[in-house]
């Protein structure tokens, strides 16, 4: 790691020096003795998150184990940290708000997480530890077990709270989720890399980019059709050519990245058509928008009369990026690191903040509502 990394990385040490870097696992080999395998991966990983690229870390997600996942699933809304789905016996928990972890508040547990990833924006941070705070591995490598028990502090609709206790065990097909009576649009396609749905009565073509890939896999009755990107783009302007559209919504809020060119690419087209007005254009941001889909929102800024409405992104314009991989020789762990500088800004900003900033509820979520997507229906005007 300390020879490997800083030779093979565009400019690892942009923001802390070498020595830095030396001391840091220095300190670790002193510790080895008393640290477990786990222990030691973690505290390399946070290590190297805090030289500040988000696209370089250690690849320690395999050593988690499934058993001792605790068998929830959360995601953080606007109004709280809720849990959305579990395991038959912990179904009761479904729909509360979560508050504690073996007595530790919920903001505690989650700055703590949020140290094995680079501090570039609160958005980033929202995106990372719901996938993690379920794992009994990293809550007790923080100190958040209490000798192999765990209990979850709840609170219902009604302000009432109470205490569950809770096993590990191995996430399923038992799982349940919270009751969602309509789920929203850009929700429901959340897997597919990019698909799209004209609502006729609204007059808007709702375009979800979920993945900058050439192709996308499709669900047509009962079986898997495959979409390239560049068919995709001509069957997005056929429909602003020949239906009624008024409004176009192309949704990036769950896009990761991947490769630009393909939104680059729509985005040059897509300039020179008539829907590129200020009020009939909105290009949707938030938490998960990173790496290549940041380049195409800046692409959007650049280049059309684009409203961007949601959350700020999770990545940040100017970046490494571009990433490989090595192994380390006797762990066999994946390191990925950053090849090439992006800059895309002159201003040194650590996130994209949209035009319009609009943040999901609980409730919002339960009741099948986007409210990004009621916002454009009834936004009038440029």
């Amino acid at each position: 790691m300390k020879a490997e990394l800083p030779k093979k990385h565009k400019n690892f040490f942009f923001l802390k020096s070498e020595a830095d870097f030396n001391n840091g696992l220095n300190d670790i080999r002193n510790q080895t003795e008393t640290l477990t395998d786990f222990e030691i991966m973690l505290k390399i990983q946070q290590l190297i998150a805090t030289f500040g690229d988000s696209h370089t870390y250690l690849g320690w997600y395999p050593t988690l184990k499934p058993e001792l996942y605790l068998p929830i699933g959360v995601y953080p809304f606007s109004d709280g940290v809720f849990i959305l789905s579990a395991s038959k016996e912990y179904s009761t928990l479904i729909g509360k708000r979560l508050t504690k972890i073996n007595g530790h508040p919920i903001e505690k547990v989650i700055d703590s997480l949020n140290t094995l990833i680079t501090d570039e924006n609160i958005a980033l941070k929202k995106d990372f530890f719901p996938k993690f705070i379920a794992s009994t591995q990293v809550l007790d490598f923080f100190k958040f077990g209490a000798s192999g028990s765990y209990s979850l502090e709840v609170e219902d609709e009604n302000n009432n709270v109470t205490t569950h206790p809770i096993l590990s065990s191995i996430v399923g097909k038992q799982f349940v989720s919270v009751p969602i009576n309509n789920l929203p649009y850009s929700w429901l396609q959340k897997k597919t890399a990019f698909t799209k749905k004209y609502f006729k009565e609204d007059k808007i073509l709702h375009v979800v980019y979920n993945s900058c890939v050439p192709i996308s896999i499709i669900r047509n009755n009962g079986k898997d059709d495959s979409l390239k990107f560049e068919d995709f783009q001509e069957q997005i302007f056929n429909d602003l050519k020949e239906s009624d559209v008024d409004k176009l919504l192309f949704d990036m809020r769950f896009n990761g990245g991947g490769n630009s060119i393909y939104g680059t690419g729509f985005v040059n087209e897509l300039s020179r058509k008539n829907i590129n007005q200020t009020g009939k254009l909105f290009v949707v941001i938030g938490r998960s928008t990173f790496s290549s889909a940041i380049l195409n929102t800046l692409d959007f800024k650049k280049k059309t009369n684009a409203i961007i409405i949601g959350e700020e992104t999770g990545g940040k314009p100017n970046h490494y990026g571009e990433v490989r991989t090595f192994k380390l020789p006797g762990s066999k762990l994946s390191v990925q690191y950053s090849t090439k500088y992006f800059k895309n800004s002159e201003s040194e900003i650590n996130t994209i903040v949209p035009d319009v900033k609009i943040e999901i509820t609980f409730k919002d979520f339960i009741n099948g509502k986007d409210p990004i997507y009621e916002w454009v229906k009834n936004h009038s005007g440029g």
